[in-house]
């Protein structure tokens, strides 16, 4: 892969919509980055990249309290 391209340093604001669900201890949450493309500068060659990207998470609360528990 080359790597003679370079993207164009700025800053972008995005949109960050998450959906979770909380079963017991377990934690699941469901994530989309939703930020604009980014120009690729290089000598001959016109484009973009893509920043938006899709987050899956899984995890565990060892130490909360269940609803309901003293």
């Amino acid at each position: 892969m080359g790597g003679d391209g370079i993207t164009a340093a700025e800053t972008k604001f995005g949109y960050y919509p998450r959906v979770g669900l909380e079963f017991e201890r377990f934690v699941f949450s469901v994530d989309y980055n939703f930020i604009p493309s980014s120009p690729v500068i290089k000598p001959g060659y016109e484009g973009s990249t893509k920043n938006s990207y899709f987050g899956l998470h899984i995890g565990v609360n060892l130490f909360a309290k269940k609803p309901g528990e003293k």
